[in-house]
């Protein structure tokens, strides 16, 4: 399957919000991630890249 590994960049800081994410939803500065099994978490911050060959999408924070 082709789920992605959401990642939160905060200034040169990794870390993994969630693996297996299969939606990510932008409204205004907040993005809404669900899980495979429908667990979801909503955060202020902007997609900076989605890389389906990495199987990752890259957060940045906005504070």
């Amino acid at each position: 399957m082709c789920e992605l590994n959401a990642i939160l960049i905060d200034g040169e800081d990794k870390t993994t919000l969630m693996e297996d994410v299969v939606r990510l939803t932008v409204d205004g500065n907040e993005i809404t991630i669900t899980g495979i099994f429908g667990d979801t978490m909503t955060l202020p911050g902007r997609i900076l890249h989605v890389d389906m060959t990495k199987n990752e999408a890259l957060i940045e924070s906005i504070n």
